[in-house]
């Protein structure tokens, strides 16, 4: 699959798209195929190492808001299928995020009836 990352800390132009392995949910988690991603100036502020001491290892993925269908759920994962529409925050524990084709999530909630998939993936920062 094709994912934003980087391995360096730096301007923008440090981020590449790079093929990576597909990720596989672990317990409690979800992946989703996504369909939006919202990239905001917290992804700007990993990028450049302001956070450096806060993240897992280099190389690192970007973007955090994500909307998509669900099409795979990690052990124990209730209350949601396969082909739901989802957004929420994208997993920040491996070299991949929500800037990628597929995203793990820890959590997330039903796109409601009407919304798009690029309104969706906006709501999470702007709802903080």
């Amino acid at each position: 699959m094709k994912a934003l990352q980087f391995d360096r800390f730096g301007s923008p132009d440090v981020i590449v798209l790079r093929e990576v392995p597909k990720p596989e949910p672990g317990p409690g988690q979800i992946r989703i195929a996504v369909r939006a991603c919202g990239l905001t100036p917290a992804d700007w502020h990993v990028a450049d190492g302001l956070l450096a001491d806060h993240l897992p290892p280099l190389p690192r993925g970007l973007d955090l808001e994500v909307a998509g269908t669900v099409d795979a759920l990690g052990e124990g994962v209730t209350g949601v299928q396969i082909g739901d529409r989802v957004f929420g925050p994208a997993s920040f524990d491996g070299p991949t995020a929500g800037a990628a084709e597929y995203a793990l999530m820890p959590a997330w909630a039903r796109i409601p009836e009407g919304v798009t998939a690029e309104q969706a993936a906006a709501l999470p920062m702007a709802a903080a």
